[in-house]
């Protein structure tokens, strides 16, 4: 076979998607009435949008070419009923560790969607995900080494003669390469100097079973590329197209099937818009990375996590109270609002260490506040990370038994342990043609359930 794919033209161009996942500004009210009147509001309760996470799967796979799956990262949200709507929207999962790997076989998702990225993966791990059938990436040569040595131990023969006996037995089994060509750009992935570009070529000569390439690129751009990350990710996947190119004509075949792309857009957290469009990432992809939009035989896979999760979550806890507190007899004074929820439920900070999520305020009854507004600022302190603050925004004054709503915190908003600070309760809603229905997803953890988590 030769080892240059014959393309079909490029689609035309997809129109940008209307869809917009955000949680609706409207629901807030209502929902927040609801758990009032029926005595479910918690010292913290975090909230999910139904409609909205089936939207937001939905939004992720529209606007790409056939030939592309999609992977959801589960650390940005482990949540049961969460992935499984992933799973049920066919959108496959991410997972960075084998305890994620297990969770996913467990909820369902077929092995085969499963992407097992871990960047320190045992031997035992890596034996567990090709025994139950998971895709494997391989972060370095030393990986790619304790496959081998599993697959000869499994089949109980040797690489690569016998490869077709038992090669459509083995899972995907890919290389994460950095698309920056020198070596201190790496903290993931094979960097793709000459040397180990000319290496990982000869991986592919030597070995049959690896059949995918994925790229990562760096936090701030690779070498002069944009830091934009729809750029980098249009980086990354042309540098890995070329690469699979390269890799296909030494072989003399199709060798390379797969190519893993990511994603790794934030979600914007200024205001209900979901900013940028996946459709802007097709249109990156198709002015910098032509190559991974034509159907060629390859499956292009693409990874998102607080992307897709954040904006269709919401948390809302009360204020416990309010001090007053004037620094000296000329000085004005600072009112805090004290709450339970902080650093020990959200890990989503911006780059600058600045405390991301916006802020509603309602009365004890659920309905909006109408007191007197005033400039406030939310500080979050964390004794390890230090203070973590928001702009300064306007709200009305807060008092006791004020209901708070933090918005966006539908991803990395389930951070547990400190202080030993049991997890509230998650519960969902649906609204349809103005019926509210809600339902508890998981229940708060109770003190004795923390208790035995520490042993």
């Amino acid at each position: 076979a030769s080892g240059v794919h014959a393309s079909s033209p490029l689609a035309p161009a997809r129109p940008p998607s209307l869809w917009n996942f955000s949680v609706k500004a409207a629901h807030y009210s209502a929902v927040v009435r609801q758990l009032v009147e029926d005595g479910l509001v918690a010292s913290r309760t975090v909230l999910y949008d139904l409609d909205a996470i089936d939207t937001a799967f939905q939004a992720l796979v529209a606007p790409f070419p056939s030939h592309f799956e999609h992977r959801f990262t589960v650390a940005s949200c482990p949540l049961a009923f969460f992935l499984r709507r992933a799973i049920e929207n066919d959108v496959g999962l991410t997972c960075t560790s084998i305890v994620e790997v297990q969770h996913a076989l467990r909820l369902g998702c077929a092995p085969h969607k499963i992407v097992f990225n871990s960047p320190y993966k045992s031997p035992h791990d890596i034996a567990y995900a090709i025994n139950a059938s998971v895709e494997v990436n391989a972060d370095s040569f030393d990986e790619l080494e304790l496959i081998r040595t599993h697959a000869q131990q499994r089949f109980q023969s040797n690489f690569p003669e016998c490869t077709p006996r038992y090669a459509g037995e083995l899972p995907r089994i890919g290389v994460r390469v950095h698309a920056c060509a020198h070596e201190g750009a790496a903290a993931v992935g094979i960097p793709l100097t000459k040397a180990n570009r000319a290496r990982l070529v000869q991986a592919f000569v030597d070995n049959p079973w690896i059949s995918g390439l994925q790229a990562t690129t760096c936090a701030g751009g690779c070498g002069g590329n944009s830091d934009d990350p729809m750029r980098q990710l249009a980086h990354g996947a042309a540098v890995v197209c070329d690469l699979a190119n390269e890799i296909d004509a030494v072989v003399g075949e199709d060798r390379v099937q797969v190519l893993h792309i990511g994603g790794r857009l934030a979600a914007n957290f200024d205001s209900d818009d979901v900013v940028p469009s996946l459709s802007e990432c097709v249109e990156a992809l198709r002015a910098d990375a032509p190559k991974v939009l034509e159907r060629n035989g390859r499956s292009v896979v693409t990874e998102f996590g607080q992307y897709v999760s954040a904006k269709v979550g919401w948390t809302i806890f009360q204020v416990e109270h309010v001090e007053d507190v004037a620094p000296s007899s000329d000085a004005s004074t600072t009112t805090t609002a004290v709450v339970h929820a902080g650093a020990d439920l959200f890990a989503t900070l911006a780059s600058d260490g600045r405390f991301q999520h916006r802020l509603s305020l309602f009365k004890s009854d659920g309905l909006s506040s109408t007191a007197d507004v005033a400039p406030q600022q939310l500080v979050c302190f964390d004794s390890d990370r230090g203070v973590a603050t928001r702009p300064v925004t306007t709200l009305p004054r807060m008092m006791r038994g004020d209901l708070v709503v933090l918005h966006d915190t539908g991803a990395n908003a389930m951070v547990q342990g400190l202080g030993c600070a049991p997890a509230p309760p998650v519960y969902g809603y649906r609204k349809h043609e103005d019926v509210l229905k809600m339902v508890l997803l998981k229940p708060a953890e109770t003190p004795e359930q923390v208790m035995q988590a520490w042993g």
